[in-house]
């Protein structure tokens, strides 16, 4: 038994020589074949065999053997969208017990806003009033703050600045003259409304509109739909920013215009007043929704300074016809002049005074 074994351990040992020989001189024959075939084309300009570069350790599991390679780009981020800033202007607060009141102006539609904590202009909804200041957001979460701008002025026309005259009236004969002698107030009221007469047969009626839409700011809801009618409505415009009533007056009942210098939630005056010193920088003019005035989204404005004459505002102006009470306002940033004044509330379509008021600066 014992001899048996020792027949098979060196039968067993015998094997694993050879197979280790055998190796040993296949692997030497296959470096020596590759090492012909790369002499071989090196000696008659044949392509050269590089051996395959080494396998990458193995990485695993199977799943991962036969995973698709796939080369990674990496990719921006996309742009952050920056909300637009709101073209508002805050034209004041109020801070009263019962909870803070903001003013924000649309300057482009010439709009004011009576806002509370909550209020949503368009797509911003006010979430903040402080003293000067006041915070908007819109539904994206942008935030944006509006200081109070002191300097604005209310209505888009005012009769501090000139009104562009377009080549289409200059280049009419004798057009340039007139208005030159307008302008010095060398000429009358019934020559300047023959004028208006001759332009209005003269010009487009869709440029006689757009021109009073661009230096006067009403709409083209407010204009007759008649062509024919407005030159007769150019007069009217012409004579009230004259100082002057259109022709014919309108004869209705006048509603009552209160002043005051701050305004309750409901529009309401606080205190009214018809005394005021110069340095009271703005002045509210504040009149009920009722009679004449019931119901209506819009009235023109003329504000007209008795003692010198002078029309220091006149335009369009949006209301709330939902509300007990409206208010108009206008401002003097360097102070208001001693003197009397008038505040005229005027239909939009047919220019008649439908509510006035009077108040007075006193030193």
């Amino acid at each position: 038994m014992l001899k048996m074994y020792y027949i098979v351990l060196v039968v067993i040992v015998g094997l694993v020589i050879w197979l280790v020989a055998d190796f040993a001189r296949n692997s030497a024959q296959a470096r020596d074949i590759l090492s012909d075939i790369n002499k071989l084309g090196g000696t008659t300009g044949g392509p050269t065999i590089d051996l395959p570069p080494s396998l990458p350790p193995h990485p695993g599991d199977l799943p991962d053997i036969f995973k698709p390679r796939v080369e990674v780009v990496p990719v921006a981020p996309p742009p952050v969208t920056v909300a637009a800033g709101p073209n508002y202007i805050l034209t004041g607060t109020i801070i009263e017990p019962s909870g803070p009141t903001a003013f924000i102006s649309n300057p482009t539609t010439n709009v004011e806003y009576t806002c509370k904590i909550g209020t949503k202009i368009d797509e911003w909804e006010v979430i903040e009033i402080i003293p000067e200041e006041v915070k908007i957001r819109n539904r994206n979460g942008d935030i944006r703050t509006l200081p109070v701008q002191k300097s604005w002025t209310g209505p888009k026309f005012d009769l501090g600045g000139k009104i562009e005259i377009p080549p289409e009236i200059i280049n009419i004969p004798g057009a340039q003259d007139m208005i030159k002698r307008v302008s010095e107030g060398k000429e009358s009221i019934e020559v300047v409304e023959q004028t208006i007469d001759a332009l209005a047969k003269t010009l487009p009626p869709a440029f006689i509109r757009d021109f009073i839409k661009q230096n006067i700011g009403l709409a083209e809801e407010d204009m007759p739909k008649d062509d024919a009618k407005l030159g007769d409505f150019g007069k009217n415009l012409f004579r009230l920013l004259q100082g002057e009533q259109p022709n014919p007056a309108q004869s209705q009942s006048l509603e009552n215009v209160t002043f005051t210098l701050r305004v309750n939630p409901d529009n309401s005056p606080v205190s009214p007043q018809t005394l005021f010193k110069p340095g009271d920088r703005r002045i509210y003019a504040c009149f009920q929704n009722q009679g004449s005035l019931q119901g209506l989204a819009k009235v023109v404005t003329r504000w007209t300074n008795r003692t010198t004459k002078e029309i220091i505002g006149f335009g369009p102006k949006a209301l709330n016809p939902g509300t007990p009470y409206n208010f108009i306002w206008w401002e003097k940033k360097d102070g208001w002049p001693v003197g009397e004044y008038e505040v005229e509330l005027l239909n939009a379509q047919t220019l008649g005074k439908i509510a006035a008021g009077k108040f007075s600066i006193v030193p």
